[in-house]
C-alpha cells in the first residue's frame, strides 16, 4: 500500500532501532522508509531477472528510502537501500537494473563482509552498524577519517559483475554507461549539506574515468543485432512509479503546474495522486477513473491504480469509499504479500471507527488464509498482522492470545535484529509452554485453533534452539 513507514535512529550510539510511529532522525534530517506494493514489486521483478541471469539464490532485502539523495547502497546481511531521489532522476528501468546489478555485485562478491571485518578492527567505529554507516553523517565523518570506503578494485569488480549480468541477458550496456555519466555529475546529488555530500561520494560509488572506460570498452565489442531491448512491461511500470514518487515526494502543487495533463498515462497517474494530496478529490478521482477504465483488462496495472486511489481516498477521510476500493482490490489479488498488505489496510480502516468489532476483523483476516495456502506462513510472521491481532485479542479480553501475539512480535524483531540468542529463545520456549498449560479444553473458545497456533510457534522456537546449539 502507498504509505510511508519510518524508523528512528539513536544518534548517541549510532545504532538503528525500529519505531513505525517515529521518524528517521539523522543530523537534523528525517529519513523515511517507503512501503509501497507497486514500487516493491517492480524492484523484485528487476532482482528476479538479475538472479535468473546470475544463477543467484542468496536472500536480499530491498528498502526504499524517502530522501532526495541520488544513490543506492548494499549493506551487511544482504540489505540494499534505494533512495527515492535516485528513482525520480533515472530515465529508464534499464538504469534501475544497472544500479541493482551493481549493488548485488557488492553482496555476491562479499565486499560488505570485508567492510564489516575492517569495521570491527577500528576502535572509533566499534559501536557502528553498517546500515548506520550509510545513513548517519556522524558515522560517515568517522569513515572518511579512517579511509573506510570501497576500493577502486571492488567498484570495478561490482561493475564487472553487472556487465556480466547485462551480457547474459543480451542487453546493451548503454544504460550502464549513461548511469556512470549520470553519477559523475555531482550536481545531481541533492543532499542537505556539503559534508554529507562529499563523504557520500567518497564512501560509496566514486565514478572515475577508469570505470567509465571499462564500460565503454565492453560497449565497443557489442554487435548490432546481438542485443535485445529491455523489458517493455518493466519500462512502462517504472514510468508509472517514477511519476508516482515525484507526486508524493516532490510537492503536489509543483507537479500539477510542471507537467501537462494529457501527455501520457503515467503523468495522469502522478496528477491523480498530486490532486489528492492537495485535497482536490474530485479531480483526483476523475483521473484515477480514466486510468482504471483504460487498464481494466491489465489486472496488475489496474490493481496498482486502484490501490493508489484507495490510499488517496483514505488520506482525504473517505473511509467507506477507500474500504470499498480495497475490498475490490482484494478480489483481484493472487500474490501472498499483496493479499496480506491489502488485508492490513482493510483492517486498519475498519479499526479507525470507535465501535469496531474485533470478531469481524479476525474473521476477515482468517478469510484470506483460504485464498492461497502459501500465505499462511507469511501471515503468521507478519509484524503488522500481529499488531492487529494483539489489538483484537486485547479488545476481546483474551489475555492468553494477546500474550502469544506479543511474544511472536518480540521473536520476529529479535530475528531481524540478529539478537536471537539461546537465553532469549529458552525464555520464549518457557513462556509458550506455560501458555499451553493454561489452555482449557472446556472453557477456551476455539481451543484447537489456539493450541495449534501455540504449538506451531513453539516448534519454530525449538528448531532455532537446535540450530544455535
Amino acid at each position: 500500500m502507498a504509505f510511508w513507514k519510518s524508523f528512528a535512529l539513536i544518534v548517541s550510539l549510532c545504532l538503528i532501532c525500529v519505531n513505525p510511529k517515529g521518524g528517521f532522525v539523522c543530523s537534523n534530517e528525517n529519513f523515511e522508509l517507503v512501503q509501497d506494493i507497486e514500487t516493491e514489486n517492480f524492484l523484485k521483478a528487476i532482482i528476479k531477472k538479475i538472479y535468473s541471469a546470475g544463477n543467484i539464490n542468496k536472500p536480499i532485502k530491498i528498502f526504499i528510502v524517502n530522501a532526495d539523495v541520488v544513490n543506492a547502497f548494499a549493506t551487511y546481511g544482504g540489505n540494499i537501500y534505494v533512495f527515492t531521489g535516485l528513482l525520480k532522476q533515472l530515465d529508464s528501468a534499464a538504469e534501475v537494473f544497472a544500479v541493482l546489478a551493481h549493488e548485488i555485485g557488492h553482496v555476491i562478491c562479499k565486499h560488505i563482509e570485508l567492510l564489516e571485518d575492517y569495521q570491527k578492527k577500528q576502535s572509533k567505529l566499534a559501536l557502528l552498524s553498517i546500515p548506520t554507516l550509510i545513513l548517519c553523517p556522524l558515522a560517515l565523518t568517522l569513515l572518511a577519517e579512517e579511509g573506510f570506503k570501497y576500493s577502486r578494485s571492488k567498484e570495478n569488480e561490482a561493475d564487472n559483475f553487472a556487465i556480466g549480468i547485462f551480457q547474459k541477458c543480451h542487453y546493451s550496456l548503454e544504460p550502464m554507461k549513461k548511469l556512470m555519466l549520470f553519477f559523475r555529475n555531482e550536481k545531481k546529488l541533492n543532499v542537505s549539506n556539503d559534508l554529507t555530500k562529499n563523504i557520500l561520494n567518497k564512501l560509496t560509488h566514486p565514478a572515475d574515468d577508469e570505470r567509465l572506460a571499462n564500460i565503454k570498452n565492453h560497449l565497443l565489442h557489442e554487435r548490432k543485432g546481438e542485443t535485445v531491448p529491455f523489458d517493455k512491461n518493466l519500462e512502462k511500470k517504472f514510468q508509472f512509479i517514477k511519476y508516482k514518487l515525484i507526486a508524493y515526494t516532490g510537492g503536489a502543487d509543483n507537479f500539477i503546474s510542471n507537467y501537462p495533463e494529457n501527455i501520457t498515462d503515467e503523468i495522469k497517474y502522478g496528477k491523480a495522486i498530486a490532486f489528492g494530496k492537495i485535497y482536490n478529490l474530485k479531480k483526483s478521482v476523475e483521473l484515477f477513473d480514466i486510468l482504471l477504465r483504460r487498464y481494466f483488462k491489465n489486472n496488475e496495472m489496474y490493481s496498482y491504480i486502484l490501490d493508489s486511489k484507495a490510499q488517496i481516498l483514505f488520506e482525504n477521510g473517505e473511509l467507506k469509499k477507500s474500504l470499498k476500493c480495497y475490498e475490490n482490490l482484494f478480489k483481484r489479488l493472487s500474490d501472498p504479500d499483496d493479499i496480506i498488505n491489502t488485508k492490513i489496510c482493510i483492517a486498519r480502516i475498519k479499526m479507525s471507527y470507535d465501535d469496531w468489532d474485533p470478531d469481524e476483523i479476525l474473521k476477515s483476516l482468517n478469510s484470506s488464509l483460504n485464498k492461497d495456502s502459501n500465505i499462511i506462513e507469511k501471515f503468521n510472521f507478519n509484524i503488522e498482522i500481529l499488531k492487529i491481532l494483539t489489538a483484537c485479542f486485547g479488545r476481546l479480553h483474551d489475555k492468553l492470545m494477546k500474550k502469544i501475539c506479543i511474544l511472536k512480535r518480540e521473536f520476529i524483531i529479535a530475528i531481524e535484529q540478529e539478537k536471537c540468542d539461546l537465553s532469549f529463545l529458552e525464555n520464549i520456549k518457557s513462556e509458550l509452554k506455560s501458555c499451553l498449560k493454561k489452555l482449557d479444553l472446556k472453557s477456551t473458545e476455539n481451543y484447537e485453533y489456539k493450541k495449534l497456533m501455540i504449538e506451531d510457534f513453539l516448534n519454530n522456537v525449538e528448531n532455532m534452539i537446535t540450530k544455535i546449539s
